[in-house]
């Protein structure tokens, strides 16, 4: 499909240390996307393995994955406990 010009630039996601390895065998990688913040880092390996290998890193953060590095709740929303905003 490169060869053809209908793929620019690949990225993969949700992979560990060796899957990207692998797939650097067979295409050039531009970006690796996997679950991190600030709260919740499982993946400083592999921000480390895509900034050695200068490939853009580009985390995500579900917004309804439950917080696991913390019980700390998120805030209440601003309509709760106020009588005008019911």
């Amino acid at each position: 499909m490169r060869q053809e010009g209908n793929l620019d630039l690949t990225g993969i996601s949700n992979v560990d240390r060796a899957t990207a390895r692998r797939a650097l065998e067979f295409v050039d990688v531009a970006a690796i996307q996997n679950g991190y913040n600030i709260t919740d880092r499982p993946n400083d390996e592999m921000v480390e393995f895509a900034r050695d290998r200068a490939i853009a890193y580009v985390p995500f953060f579900p917004p309804l994955r439950p917080r696991v590095a913390s019980t700390e709740r998120f805030p209440a929303p601003a309509a709760e406990g106020c009588p005008e905003c019911k």
